[in-house]
């Protein structure tokens, strides 16, 4: 599976999100996204690795997801701000609220 499978919005979101990572592992993660997207079951690793169409090399791929999360930082960065920018087009100033009201269990 490549990414000129995905439509060009999500594909060039995953093209972002992979180009904070190195480029060797840049490659094995944005297969690994979009075999999260199409997998079935429980969500693992390994699930997303049989639509992305990883079967001999998944040693690697356990690496890419390793690297991933040692950027986790620069990944959360980067999707909080594409969903910032769009409202901040329209205005100067942005205020956020939390709701920590406790609910019943």
């Amino acid at each position: 599976m490549s990414l000129s499978s995905l439509p060009a919005l999500l594909s060039r979101w995953v093209a972002r999100r992979v180009a904070l990572l190195d480029r060797r592992t840049a490659p094995r993660l944005a297969l690994l996204l979009c075999g999260m997207l199409f997998a079935r079951g429980r969500r693992t690793v390994t699930r997303w690795m049989r639509p992305a169409g990883i079967t001999e090399e998944f040693r690697p791929a356990y690496h890419a997801v390793a690297a991933c999360g040692r950027r986790t930082d620069d990944l959360a960065r980067a999707v909080l701000w594409d969903a910032v920018a769009p409202l901040q087009q329209g205005s100067g100033r942005l205020t956020f609220a939390s709701d920590d009201t406790p609910t019943q269990r």
